[in-house]
């Protein structure tokens, strides 16, 4: 658990001709297991943790995917969220692909599912998501259930 999962947390380095990610700034590790806890950037927080909600792996898979929303497209998600703001996550983030043309049907269902706001509809474990960045020609397409088929 890292609890402060950002772009600016995250380097990107080559080793052995492979990139690797490195996290860095452990800064909120200290409150990573708090019960009631606020740590982190707000715009990378997943709505339970907006309502005193734990680290877990699916809260650390939300800040993931919101990296990921915000380096694809150039936005976050929801908006940007300022600290001590109860935002509202009623309504599904638009497409990224929409934003940003180039990226492809199976990242955008993959970047969805680990934004969801429902936790039953987001990825539950890291190597659910992993599998589906590695094996892309088997990820499900996401599909809003609230959006029209029109």
């Amino acid at each position: 658990m890292h609890g402060d999962i950002k772009p600016e947390n995250i380097i990107v380095t080559k080793r052995k001709e492979k990139t690797v990610f490195k996290m860095v700034d452990f800064g909120s590790i200290t409150e990573v297991y708090s019960e009631v806890t606020r740590a982190g950037t707000p715009s990378y927080l997943a709505p339970e943790r907006f309502k005193q909600a734990p680290v877990t792996e699916q809260t650390e898979i939300y800040a993931i995917g919101v990296t990921l929303y915000e380096a694809l497209p150039g936005k976050f998600p929801f908006g940007e969220i300022e600290p001590f703001q109860n935002p509202s996550f009623d309504k599904p983030p638009k497409h990224p692909g929409k934003l940003n043309p180039k990226i492809p049907e199976w990242l955008e269902s993959v970047i969805l599912r680990a934004v969801e706001s429902d936790t039953d509809k987001r990825y539950h474990n890291y190597s659910e998501m992993l599998f589906e960045l590695d094996n892309p020609q088997k990820v499900r397409p996401y599909f809003d259930k609230t959006s029209s088929f029109i």
